[in-house]
């Protein structure tokens, strides 16, 4: 697994990939769910920079703050069990931790300045609060059996890793939406080493 894993589409194939319930997937379907999470994530992505990020108003940090959402910060680098975070959202007390050195790690690692980062880092937690807002978990588009024995089928459950790819797939849109704002408010200097367009 990449420990600064950037929201494209290559990154986001291996976390489905690496989903506890992956096998219980039909091989011939893998492609197409994956292509059909990822295509959400973008539209919603689109719709975001067509109805929310008008004029001077691009920053996730306004949109968040806009709907009452404390974002607050944390020196810390965020690990457990092997698994790096890089900001949390709790939802009932509307607030978003962001851990920076965690991000500062994740940014150097994908060759992106700070704020750009933490910009693009707060759009994919922004996905998930929509999810949570909305009740309509994306991972909850397309189930699996629980218990697969031959052919018994018990029980259905959701594919955690759907919502980590849509929200990939949003974030990668408002990133390439954010650079290109960041660019022209730095006299059109690009921002990122980041050039990875898949």
């Amino acid at each position: 697994m990449n420990e600064f894993p950037f929201p494209d589409k290559m990154t986001s194939i291996k976390i489905l990939e690496s989903d506890y319930v992956y096998p219980k997937i039909p091989k011939n379907d893998v492609q197409k769910i994956f292509d059909r999470v990822w295509s959400l994530g973008e539209q919603y992505g689109q719709e975001l920079i067509k109805t929310t990020l008008i004029g001077e108003k691009w920053k996730m940090s306004d949109v968040l703050k806009d709907i009452n959402i404390r974002i607050e910060e944390s020196k810390a680098d965020n690990v457990v069990k092997n698994q790096r975070y890089f900001c949390e959202f709790f939802p009932k007390q509307n607030c978003l931790t962001i851990y920076k050195k965690s991000v500062q790690l994740w940014c150097h690692a994908n060759g992106l300045e700070y704020d750009i980062g933490v910009e693009t880092i707060l759009s994919h937690e922004y996905f998930h609060y929509l999810e949570w807002k909305s009740g309509k978990l994306v991972s909850g588009m397309f189930t699996v059996p629980v218990i697969k024995i031959g052919k018994l089928r018990l029980g259905k459950t959701g594919i955690p890793s759907l919502s980590e790819v849509a929200a990939n797939a949003f974030s990668k849109i408002y990133y390439e939406y954010i650079r290109q704002q960041m660019m022209c408010e730095k006299g059109g200097k690009d921002v990122s080493v980041f050039q990875n367009n898949k």
